[in-house]
Parts: structure tokens; C-alpha cells; sequence
């Protein structure tokens, strides 16, 4: 087995009866793409949806007219992707699909690793290879097919020349706040190497106990009005509704003073991210535990302003809300954290797009503390993490 580095944190595994793209984030490795002889190519759901392909994460062979390899002089680049035909380019609007790239200013450094991972992909999906190198400019490039089997292709089967279409360059990774980090009432701060805990701030439980003195003094206002109303010996007001919502008003004082009281003294205040799982507990007692091995990923969603033409909001995005969630292997998701209030900005440059997208969540595209949180949890976990994001 031979493994292939792109840019991205891209992983190319090749395997006498596979090819595999992977990507790699936090230590864990995810498959993206995979092509085996004979079997059409499949591929992941955030995937796909990047590139509008299928929601069934299937791409019949019959789909691809053939893998090129190509240099775009835009971005010093080797882009790795399929030329597609059929229903689907019309459905796409676009008959490149890119699948990797690596940034090499020298066009000579990474076209060995490139070509190789382009050939034998063509060899398991049983399609021509081609090869487009740096002469010249981008549409009138050179280009070199050659087939599965490796043999160069004759004149008459060279494909149309398909310009490569520029992906920004290879990023490095973004530099990770330290923690504590702090979301609303709770803080993110280490324990030891390998735990973490989500403190509850005791601000929380003031804030509650001053809702409830409040509503006592409500309460104590309300008695007295409807008792002196009751023993006074004049009539009762009119309309003598106004008696009955004095008694509605004085019940549901009680049950929000119970109900607050309640929840201030059972809520959990602490959150403990370990190497076995997660637990949920209040002072020392576990309230709720998940084992490591029921958890799929780290999921965070974030909703994120739109991208205008003019303006601030054309060169930066503001995050509006945030939040944090286990994602189980059983497809339900257990709410861990939520940043009602965020307001952190971030560059467009990293995502100028305004489409909603669910990305693999790396040090490459990380820029929020709820994103950094994220990576920092599922690193103690072993775990993957996603970005959902949401526009508004």
C-alpha cells in the first residue's frame, strides 16, 4: 500500500484493488472518495454535496469520460479531479469534479506523487488517463493521455482539452486560540493532558436565584392584592375577572419560582471530555454519560451572515449563533453546547461562497472558538469533527 500527501490534509491510499482519498484531521482519517475495480465510485455525503454530485454517493463508471491531471498556472498548482459526461454535467453545470491538489511552484516537484495517484485511479475506474502540463498557457496546453494500463494513448483518442478549474491554493493550518475559552455562561479549560471539562459559570445560578427573588416579591404583591380584594367587605371589582387572574397570576409565580429552584439546584455545571467518553455531572455526581465508542464525530453548527457585494459584509462574515453536539453512531445528536451570542467575525477570503455546506473541521478552515473547542474535544476523544454551516 502506498500513501499519497495533497494539500488540505488530503491522504491518497493506493491499494493493488483500491484508491482511496482520505482526509486527515486530528489523527483520525476519513474516506472521502473510494474506486474499486468494477464497482462504481463512491464517495461521502459532505462531499458530494460540495461538488453537486448525487445524494446517493454513488458515481456510475459510465458517468466518467476520463481523470485528468492538469497545471493552472493561477495558482502554481497540480489539480487532480474527473471529467464527467452524461445527464450529470447539465445537472452540475460544469464537467470538471476536482478531487486533489498539490501546490508546487517548480511544476516538477509533486508531478511524479500526482501522476501516479491520477493513473492508478484511472486503472480502477477503467478510464483514460491524461496528463496537461505547464507549456504555454492554460487552453492551448499540451496534453499527454495515456491509458489505464499506462500505455500512451494514440492521436485519435486524445480527449478534449478541459481547462483545469483554479483552487485556492494549499492553506496552512490556522493558529488555535489557548484555552480557557468561553461560550456564554460556560468555560472550556483543561484538567490534565487528557481531559477536559465545560464549567458551568456560578453567574448561571445567581442569575436564577434573582429571577426567583424577584418573582416572590411578585408573588407576595399579588397575594395581598387578591386577599385584601377578598376580605376588604366592598364589592369585588369589575369585571370580576380580574379576581380569577390574580389567582392565575399567584399559580404561575409558583410553579416558575419551583421550577427555578429546581433547576438551579439539578443542573448540570460541569461537562468532563475524557479518553473513555463523555460525562455529564452535577458537583460529583454523574448525571449522564456516553461511551467513547457510541460517538461518531464532533459536529458543530454555526449560522453565519451572508457575503454582499459591497460593504463590510463583503470582505468579513459575522457568526450570529453556535452550536456544539455529539453526533452518535445511532444518527442522533446530543446537545453538549449552545453560543446564543458569538459575534466573532471572520474573513471571507477563507469561504467566499454562500451556499450552506457540512466540511470536515480542521486547523485548516478553523476559525471560531466554538470551532477550536470542537477540534480540541475531539482530539481527546480520537474522534472526527464536522462544520456545519448555515447562512442567514
Amino acid at each position: 500500500m502506498e500513501r499519497i500527501s495533497a494539500a488540505s490534509n488530503l491522504i491518497i491510499e493506493v491499494q493493488p484493488e483500491s484508491w482511496r482519498l482520505l482526509v486527515n484531521g486530528n489523527e483520525n482519517e476519513r474516506v472521502l472518495v473510494e474506486a474499486v475495480p468494477g464497482e462504481p465510485l463512491r464517495y461521502g455525503a459532505s462531499f458530494g454535496s460540495r461538488r453537486h454530485l448525487p445524494d446517493s454517493g454513488i458515481l456510475p463508471r459510465e458517468e466518467i469520460q476520463s481523470v485528468v491531471l492538469g497545471w493552472s498556472e493561477k495558482d502554481d498548482a497540480w489539480h487532480l479531479g474527473l471529467v464527467l459526461k452524461g445527464d450529470l454535467v447539465d445537472t452540475r453545470g460544469s464537467r470538471w469534479c476536482g478531487l486533489a491538489h498539490w501546490h508546487d511552484p517548480l511544476a516538477n516537484q509533486y508531478l511524479q506523487a500526482a501522476s501516479q495517484a491520477g493513473q492508478t485511479l484511472a486503472q480502477q475506474v477503467d478510464r483514460p488517463f491524461t496528463v496537461i502540463p505547464p507549456h504555454g498557457s492554460e487552453g492551448s496546453s499540451t496534453t499527454m493521455p495515456v491509458l489505464a494500463n499506462g500505455a500512451v494513448a494514440p492521436s485519435d483518442a486524445t480527449p478534449t482539452r478541459i481547462p483545469v478549474t483554479t483552487i485556492e491554493p494549499a492553506p496552512q493550518p490556522i493558529p488555535q486560540p489557548n484555552l480557557p475559552l468561553t461560550f456564554d455562561f460556560w468555560t472550556l479549560r483543561p484538567l490534565d493532558e487528557t481531559h477536559l471539562a465545560l464549567e458551568l459559570s456560578p453567574s448561571w445560578g445567581r442569575g436564577k436565584l434573582i429571577r426567583v427573588a424577584w418573582n416572590i416579591i411578585w408573588l407576595g404583591v399579588f397575594v395581598v392584592l387578591v386577599v385584601t380584594t377578598l376580605i376588604s367587605g366592598i364589592a369585588l371589582p369589575r369585571p370580576e375577572l380580574l379576581v380569577w387572574l390574580g389567582f392565575a397570576s399567584i399559580i404561575v409565580l409558583v410553579i416558575l419560582i419551583l421550577y427555578n429552584l429546581v433547576a438551579t439546584a439539578t443542573h448540570v455545571n460541569r461537562i468532563i471530555f475524557e479518553k473513555a467518553g463523555v460525562r455529564w455531572l452535577r458537583g460529583k455526581r454523574v448525571r449522564k454519560a456516553i461511551p467513547v465508542d457510541q460517538i461518531q464525530e464532533i459536529y458543530v453548527s454555526q449560522v453565519v451572515s451572508k457575503v454582499t457585494k459591497r460593504g463590510k459584509s463583503s470582505q468579513q462574515r459575522t457568526v450570529q449563533y453556535g452550536e456544539l453536539n455529539l453526533l452518535l453512531k445511532n444518527g442522533k445528536f446530543q446537545p453538549v453546547l449552545t453560543e446564543h451570542q458569538s459575534l466573532q467575525i471572520i474573513p471571507v477570503t477563507d469561504d467566499p461562497l454562500n451556499e450552506e455546506a457540512v466540511v470536515p473541521l480542521t486547523v485548516y478552515i478553523a476559525r471560531t472558538h466554538l470551532q477550536s473547542a470542537a477540534l480540541k474535544i475531539a482530539s481527546i476523544l480520537g474522534v472526527s469533527a464536522e462544520y456545519d454551516k448555515r447562512l442567514k
